[in-house]
């Protein structure tokens, strides 16, 4: 299954988030919300 929802930029630091968010989406709707937002913190970090 492939998670290009959240990789419409660069693919460099989203790879190492895909991971992550391929778990999430196997989780319930809420756990994918809150690795969005941890996503985009990241985003904003770097």
């Amino acid at each position: 299954m492939s998670c290009r929802v959240l990789t419409q930029g660069d693919s460099g630091s989203h790879r190492i988030f895909v991971g992550r968010i391929e778990e999430a989406r196997l989780a319930p709707g809420g756990a994918l919300v809150h690795a969005r937002s941890r996503f985009h913190r990241l985003q904003a970090a770097q």
